[in-house]
């Protein structure tokens, strides 16, 4: 999977919005120049943080700062967390939106909580075609005698 079925929002002061487009697996943020969103801030690391896409399509945001480290919903980020759509990543006086229109927002239930879904058990249902019950009809063969000449 990849970060192309997300975006980016840059959140300005006054309000205003700018959609920055995401592609490719890593999306790197930091003031190096290969990144894919510069930052001008002389506290800046050269890869400051980064949002990656596994084979699943789970986004994850890791912090490479820790001197300055990247607030997600205005907590602090230690290390690799997942990233809901609707979340805020605030990197200095910057403010970004992640949207991600394949997933679900972010609630207070799932923040921190890896979950498996639980598998549904179904009992097998009787084939439109089948009759269980013309088995039970049949009568049972006496002894026979073949003869053939």
């Amino acid at each position: 999977m990849s970060l192309n079925t997300g975006r980016l929002t840059i959140i300005g002061n006054d309000g205003t919005e700018r959609i920055l487009k995401t592609s490719g697996k890593v999306f790197r943020i930091g003031s190096y120049l290969s990144c894919d969103f510069v930052l001008d801030n002389p506290d800046a690391k050269r890869v400051h943080c980064e949002i990656q896409s596994d084979s699943f399509g789970r986004i994850t945001i890791t912090n490479h700062s820790k001197r300055n480290p990247v607030l997600v919903d205005e907590v602090p980020l230690k290390g690799t967390r997942p990233l809901y759509t609707g979340s805020v990543v605030t990197i200095f006086e910057k403010k970004l939106r992640w949207i991600n229109k394949n997933r679900v927002p972010r609630t207070e239930n799932n923040v921190d909580q890896t979950k498996t879904p639980k598998k549904l058990i179904r009992r097998a249902e009787q084939a439109p075609n089948s009759e269980p019950s013309a088995l039970m009809r049949k009568k049972a063969a006496s002894h026979r005698i073949t003869m053939h000449k």
